[in-house]
């Protein structure tokens, strides 16, 4: 948590942004080294393990649109960028049966409405 909130939280750089993807990196291999409950030393349960594994794998997704979006948007800000792109889009994420995520940038066309008209 404090690795995605200091290199992905809602004020980042590319520079934040893949510190924290090694470090994300760096602790999936550790999470991959670590015993189950048998063991007396830095042992998890199998739930532990997996809930881990899970916030790890969610962690990778968001790193992954956070430095693919190179602009400010919402509460979320690129301090290294400095606009919004002109066509705002929405993210799909996909993870394959690989583990390996793909990301599709889809365009979001916002009506715009007046009052009654």
């Amino acid at each position: 948590q404090k690795i995605m909130w200091h290199g992905a939280g809602p004020l980042r750089t590319e520079a934040g942004l893949q510190q924290a993807a090694d470090e994300r990196r760096a602790l999936v291999n550790q999470l991959e080294e670590i015993a189950l409950a048998r063991q007396t030393h830095f042992a998890l349960s199998l739930v532990e393990k997996l809930e881990a594994a899970n916030m790890l794998k969610l962690s990778e997704a968001i790193l992954i649109g956070a430095l693919h979006r190179r602009e400010s948007r919402g509460a979320h800000v690129r301090l290294d960028y400095d606009d919004q792109s002109g066509t705002p889009y929405s993210s799909k994420f996909v993870l394959n049966d690989r583990r390996q995520w793909s990301m599709e940038e889809i365009p979001l066309h916002i009506a715009s409405h007046e009052g009654g008209k």
